[in-house]
């Protein structure tokens, strides 16, 4: 009958609508993206007491990237230090910071934590996630073990050996910790 509302007409209107909202938010969403920059890899190699080389390879979806820092820290130590990289501006870029080691000592076992910061030239900007590196003496093969806050590492003798300077490197530290509090 004529004026009634139909309540399944009326769901599929429903229906239709939300799909048509969920469509255009979705073609407003794939506009949004436009802009971004993308981290497409990085990675650390390293040379002991020669160098530490950290690359990245990243794309902006609309402009060239035209900056990029990288920022690092030394195990615990409370500063942050940066460079920048080399690289040749555009959508695709390869960067690389060669950090020579022979020039600043850093010490076997120690964590380099770092994360770059990208820019584009419509002022976009990337921040990457903070990621950590363990920078050891790679000259040697390493065996370690750990309990709790203790590792000990050791590259020259048996396993035996190493058991052996755990258990007096456990009894040293539940010492000093019974000394010191």
């Amino acid at each position: 009958p004529m004026g009634r509302s139909d309540p399944e007409n009326s769901m599929k209107k429903i229906a239709g609508i939300v799909l048509a909202l969920a469509l255009i938010m979705g073609v407003v969403g794939i506009i949004h993206a436009d802009g971004e920059i993308t981290l497409v890899s990085d990675k650390v190699t390293a040379k002991f007491q020669q160098n530490m080389t950290f690359s990245l390879e990243a794309k902006g979806s609309t402009s060239d990237i035209t900056r990029v820092t990288l920022y690092y820290q030394v195990g615990n130590q409370p500063v942050t230090s940066y460079a920048y990289p080399k690289f040749d501006a555009g959508r695709a870029i390869k960067a690389e910071y060669v950090w020579d080691t022979k020039k600043a000592y850093i010490p076997p076992g120690v964590t380099i934590n770092y994360y770059y910061q990208l820019e584009d030239a419509g002022s976009h900007q990337l921040k990457t996630e903070r990621k950590s590196f363990l920078y050891t003496d790679t000259r040697h093969t390493w065996k370690s073990k750990t309990t709790g806050q203790l590792t000990l590492s050791w590259y020259q003798g048996s396993d035996s050996f190493g058991n052996d300077l755990f258990e007096a490197a456990k009894t040293a530290l539940a010492q000093l910790e019974k000394d010191s509090g």
